[in-house]
């Protein structure tokens, strides 16, 4: 009784929580004990309907933000409690013929933008001006590439730095949004730059205003606040640009040939790390893993359980995989890993997450890289999620 009413013990070993973050939660605990009295019949039914009504919380190892959560939560709850849902009452029937009306007005918008792109394609006038440019020299191409670069910088600068009223605001928003729906469905490169283009002139636009607008350099405890969240604010714009940066010219590489003899392939050693998440979870991945196209013989796949779960070590038996864990959980993840490469020869690593699921070709679509360049190091593959929003 006393554990369960002051788990510390419980935080340290379980969930290897800091000290201070276990001697917390279970110091809360225990006042929620005493002067809540959680042994009542009413806080047992929302205990066990924990995951109900905080999701977020229920299924995470416990943090020293918990509390706060937890708090907000209810405040919510109290607030804004979900209620069943009832019969709705119909619409009146001019209301209805009103939203088929605007519904039917939309579609029309609709393919008319998305008829633009097919439009301007088969325009005579696109294909005079392709044929023109053929005849110029690359000298020429150059320079008048370099031209149109300037005069569009030159126009960029003006959209972000020219103040508009509320109606000008508003109708260049509807023109940039507009172009968006616009450029959205045509193929190539070209939309992903425009868009991003678009989104840089909307967020400097905001960043301008809130370096020449907003900062109230008469009063110096206002000034200091303001600066401090407008570093935050273009620490977050650099991120989206250096983001930008990342994804706005993929490269489109080919997979490398691999060797016709499979006994020249190299062994690999599969890792998929996991700490709390659950079975259901961590089967998937594994399950994929298993069906991967290569060599059984050189193909190793482990699980590395953070979380020393029985389940997991029974699952792994029973898969037929490697389980690895380990006495403490220092430096989370990048420990986990380093403690599992102590213990495997393997020539290759291969690392997923645990709700990464690997298609049947993955390896065959990598590896040959490592064997065309022997100086390569890593090969890292885009992600495409398709797994469902659990929210």
């Amino acid at each position: 009784m006393i554990a369960r009413m002051f788990p510390y013990m419980q935080l340290r070993r379980r969930y290897d929580c800091y000290p201070p973050t276990a001697f917390l939660l279970a110091t809360l605990t225990a006042l929620a004990w005493v002067f809540l009295r959680l042994e009542s019949p009413v806080w047992q039914t929302l205990l066990e309907q924990r995951q109900r009504w905080y999701p977020h919380v229920a299924n995470k190892a416990p943090s020293a933000g918990d509390p706060l959560r937890i708090a907000l939560q209810s405040l919510w709850l109290l607030v804004a409690r979900p209620m069943p849902e009832r019969r709705r009452r119909s619409k009146p029937q001019w209301v209805q013929n009103l939203g088929q009306s605007n519904l039917r007005l939309w579609e029309r918008a609709a393919r008319f933008l998305n008829g633009l792109p097919q439009q301007a394609n088969d325009s005579e006038t696109l294909h005079a001006g392709k044929k023109w440019w053929q005849t110029l020299s690359p000298r020429q191409q150059h320079w008048l590439n370099y031209i149109c670069a300037a005069v569009g910088l030159i126009l960029v600068v003006v959209c972000i730095t020219e103040p508009f009223g509320y109606g000008s605001q508003l109708m260049f928003v509807f023109l940039l949004w507009a172009v968006a729906m616009v450029v959205r469905r045509v193929p190539g490169r070209f939309p992903t730059l425009l868009l991003i283009v678009l989104s840089i002139i909307v967020s400097c636009r905001y960043l301008w205003w809130r370096y020449t607008a907003t900062l109230n350099w008469a009063a110096p405890m206002d000034l200091a606040f303001g600066v401090l969240l407008l570093i935050a604010e273009t620490y977050s714009w650099l991120v989206l640009l250096l983001g930008y940066i990342q994804t706005c010219w993929p490269l489109q590489r080919i997979p490398a040939q691999l060797p016709a003899d499979t006994r020249l392939w190299p062994t690999v050693d599969l890792l998929i790390p996991t700490y709390n998440e659950d079975l259901s979870i961590v089967r998937g991945t594994v399950y994929a893993a298993l069906g991967i196209d290569w060599p059984h013989d050189k193909l190793r796949i482990s699980i590395l359980d953070d979380g020393k779960r029985e389940e997991f070590r029974l699952f792994a038996a029973e898969a037929g995989v490697n389980y690895i864990t380990r006495s403490d959980n220092k430096h989370a993840k990048a420990g986990n890993l380093n403690q599992a490469l102590l213990k495997l020869d393997g020539e290759l690593l291969a690392i997923f997450d645990c709700d990464h699921v690997p298609v049947r070709s993955f390896l065959q679509l990598t590896v040959g890289w490592f064997l065309r360049d022997p100086k390569l190091a890593l090969v890292q593959t885009p992600h495409h999620f398709l797994s469902p929003d659990p929210c």
